[in-house]
């Protein structure tokens, strides 16, 4: 039979508070706890999750646009504009290669 002193366990036991340090309803506090729940939830790939949720976030926050985001997260109008493209919430057209057929014309579009 197994004994406990067979298995060599370590004394250290981890106890995780029901509620962060400091909760007291602050959006701060509340996005510690979220965070916390989401370590104990989610799987690999946590950070992306993150960001990409921050983004889309801060994007409709800011009424879709790209240089209020910017300034709201604190990063370049070049870095937004080229995440949001990553992520899906910006949809933009290359010059001429794009020729789409309305009908019977051709109908070409740029930006």
């Amino acid at each position: 039979m197994i004994q406990a002193d067979d298995l060599h366990l370590s004394n250290l036991r981890i106890e995780r508070p029901e509620e962060p340090r400091g909760h007291d309803g602050s959006a701060e506090a509340q996005m510690l706890h979220a965070f916390q729940r989401l370590f104990e939830e989610q799987g690999g790939d946590l950070h992306h999750k993150v960001e990409d949720a921050l983004l889309r976030a801060a994007y409709r926050h800011c009424h879709c646009n790209q240089v209020h985001t910017a300034n709201l997260l604190g990063l370049s109008r070049n870095v937004t504009r080229s995440r949001l493209i990553a992520i899906g919430e910006l949809v933009v057209n290359r010059r001429g290669n794009d020729a789409r057929i309305d009908g019977e014309r051709v109908v070409q579009l740029t930006v």
